[in-house]
């Protein structure tokens, strides 16, 4: 920490014009500091942070003036750079404008279906998913042992499902009951399996019952697919609508791009 006595006279500041520091003759002012600020929960964090900001301004300053000091005329031209800089800028602002006025962001099934098959390839699954009924709750649970019976079956009738779902929105820390499919990678930053082995799920596990020192977590797993055929839909279904908005993003730039060059050539703007 540069400077210990800032801050005291900052938070007793009554005036946006009163001076924070001084560099060079360069003045930060309590308005300025505070237009730099981002909003805080804590007062601690606050003070702590703010003692940073002030830091950081003294140091740029510093470090300004001897560049500014240093550095030929020629060396401290940057018109170009910063007018390239400025440029890039505005046309990325204009095209991000023009994208959101026109763009269509609704995308259809049928469109999400139509770009999965024809992107087949690009979706060839490359790790383990999963079709599990899950709950995870703490150790001696009330109805624990119901929720056990009901989640190890293989299959459940609707009013099964309606229990079920009705025990554990009541007494499970977290639970998953539905049948789609979910990458086992993410299970496994739920559940505690050690020392996992693809190959020995695959061969001999359908149920998990662990526990920790605080939990308790119940694993049914209705399906399984290691390293085989495609990314199930459902689970390709956000990549695909990304890319689907990309493909339009692009089109629409493409497009006015276009249109912009054709009117400066026919409003005879555009001189060879």
């Amino acid at each position: 920490m540069l400077f210990g006595g800032i801050l005291g006279c900052y938070c007793g500041c009554q005036r946006n014009t009163e001076v924070i520091a001084t560099v060079y003759n360069k003045t930060l002012t309590a308005g300025e500091l505070a237009d730099m600020l981002p909003v805080f929960d804590t007062l601690a964090d606050s003070l702590s942070v703010r003692q940073q900001y002030v830091d950081a301004w003294i140091l740029e300053q510093v470090m300004l003036h001897q560049a500014k000091k240093t550095l030929s005329k020629e060396e401290k031209n940057f018109d170009k750079e910063i007018e390239a800089y400025k440029n890039s800028l505005l046309i990325y602002a204009y095209k991000n404008k023009m994208i959101e006025q026109k763009v269509n962001k609704n995308v259809t099934n049928d469109e999400i279906l139509a770009y999965y098959n024809d992107h087949k390839e690009s979706f060839r699954l490359k790790e383990a998913i999963v079709k599990i009924h899950y709950a995870k709750l703490f150790l001696h649970a009330p109805h624990f042992q119901t929720i056990k019976k009901i989640i190890f079956k293989s299959s459940l009738s609707a009013q099964e499902q309606m229990e079920l779902t009705d025990l554990c929105s009541k007494y499970a820390v977290n639970y998953y009951l539905s049948n789609d499919w979910l990458l086992l990678s993410d299970i496994l930053k739920e559940v505690p399996l050690q020392n996992f082995d693809e190959t020995d799920f695959k061969r001999n596990h359908t149920q998990f019952e662990l526990a920790d020192t605080t939990y308790s977590y119940l694993v049914q797993v209705l399906d399984f697919k290691i390293n085989e055929g495609y990314i199930p839909i459902q689970l390709a279904k956000q990549r695909i609508i990304e890319q689907i908005l990309q493909q339009r993003y692009i089109k629409i730039v493409e497009e006015l791009e276009k249109q912009n060059l054709q009117k400066a050539f026919k409003d005879e703007k555009i001189i060879f």
